[in-house]
């Protein structure tokens, strides 16, 4: 989801969560930025059980402090360590492999 950065509110991504929370008993935000898609799911389905996967440590503390389980690491296909490009000035862009002048590498757990 959250595809270009568009506002989800008016995209259709939060229409689609809301679509699919009710037959939903655990779920996995892989990804999770600051946790806007674990809040937005709670909301929708209170008794879902939510996992965020969040590789960036202020991230984690975010997510943490709204009531969520947070696995500090990001998902792959083996474990191990890889390079984040941490965008500085919007986190959500955060990638593997997009690098410019906005991002800084950041190491970071792979599971």
């Amino acid at each position: 989801m959250n595809w270009d950065m568009v506002d989800p509110k008016t995209n259709g991504e939060y229409r689609f969560l809301e679509s699919i929370a009710k037959d939903l008993n655990v779920a996995f935000d892989i990804g999770a930025n600051v946790g806007d898609y674990c809040v937005k799911l709670r909301d929708y389905n209170p008794s879902c059980k939510i996992f965020a996967f969040e590789p960036i440590q202020d991230h984690c503390e975010i997510i943490r402090r709204k009531g969520f389980t947070v696995l500090p690491v990001a998902v792959g296909r083996r474990p191990g360590t890889v390079i984040i490009n941490r965008n500085v000035r919007i986190p959500a862009l955060s990638s593997l492999h997009i690098a410019n002048e906005n991002t800084v590498p950041l190491q970071v757990v792979l599971e």
